[in-house]
């Protein structure tokens, strides 16, 4: 990945960050004229649009050799949406930051039928399919047998002129005493 970001006087850029500008302001303006009553503990979701502003390229502590280059934004227009337009975006970008913080430490999780099915979409299991992957091993479909129909050995049939088997008399039981009154 870090061989992407290419390289400034002789550094690898390993590592981008972000500082944003006038970020209150594009969303003040927007309340100002659709305002909207917030309240400590909710959550909201803003959209920015924001214009890229100077570039630095910091070098990282302890290290000849890697940079970190950051972006310094200038926000724009702003407003607050239906979670339903950017909740799954947050939450999946949400959940790539737990999962490289829980590499760094070492910690592997195994994957999820929803992770398996994105990573054969991505053509992931095209050299070799992966044991555990839905698409790659699906499950057998259900038989479509009657509901109710056995298989295997049949009931043995009676024979002509046969009489069936008496039932036995059913048990007799010593009535029931009522329950004994609490004082």
């Amino acid at each position: 990945m870090a061989s992407d970001l290419g390289v400034f006087e002789d550094r690898t850029i390993t590592k981008t960050t972000i500082a944003m500008r006038n970020a209150g302001d594009g969303l003040s303006q927007a309340m100002a004229i659709d305002p909207q009553l917030l309240h400590q503990g909710d959550t909201v979701y803003v959209v920015m649009e924001c214009k890229v502003g100077p570039v630095s390229f910091d070098p990282i502590k302890d290290s000849e050799t890697e940079c970190v280059r950051k972006h310094v934004l200038r926000a724009g227009a702003a407003t607050i949406v239906d979670a339903h337009l950017v909740k799954a975006a947050v939450e999946a970008q949400t959940a790539k930051i737990v999962e490289a913080r829980e590499k760094e430490k070492g910690i592997q999780q195994l994957p999820t039928d929803k992770k398996l099915k994105a990573d054969h979409g991505e053509g992931l299991h095209d050299t070799s399919p992966y044991i555990g992957c839905p698409v790659c091993f699906p499950k057998p479909a259900p038989s479509k047998k009657p509901a109710g129909k056995t298989t295997g050995a049949t009931k043995p049939t009676k024979a002509a002129g046969t009489a069936p088997k008496a039932k036995a008399p059913a048990a007799k039981r010593a009535p029931r005493k009522a329950p004994a009154a609490k004082k």
